[in-house]
């Protein structure tokens, strides 16, 4: 070979496959990995529980104030709206002289 043939030749090693890509799933169950990712999914799942509740009690609680704040801009609206057609009193000054 030549110089120019040695440098295009790479060499790779060669290495085993770990044990551990071959688990079956009798090997997990004993190991407890099969234990160990039910109770994985179960706390995820908990998690996920408590999130959706958590959004609906705040939503819950959005909409409870927007509906206040509706309620409370209606009845302001309504009480602007009855002091502008109330006829108002008319004002007593000091009594008129009369003249002669």
């Amino acid at each position: 070979m030549t110089a120019a043939g040695q440098a295009m030749v790479v060499l790779v090693p060669i290495r085993p496959k770990s044990a551990m890509t071959f688990i079956n799933d009798k090997d997990a169950e004993l190991m407890g990995l099969v234990d160990e990712e039910k109770e994985r999914l179960a706390q995820v799942d908990k998690d996920k529980q408590k999130e959706a509740q958590l959004k609906a009690s705040d939503l819950a609680d959005l909409r409870a104030a927007r509906k206040e704040l509706k309620r409370s801009r209606q009845e302001e609206e309504r009480a602007r709206k009855e002091a502008l057609l109330k006829p108002g009193k008319p004002e007593k000054g000091a009594p008129a002289i009369p003249s002669f």
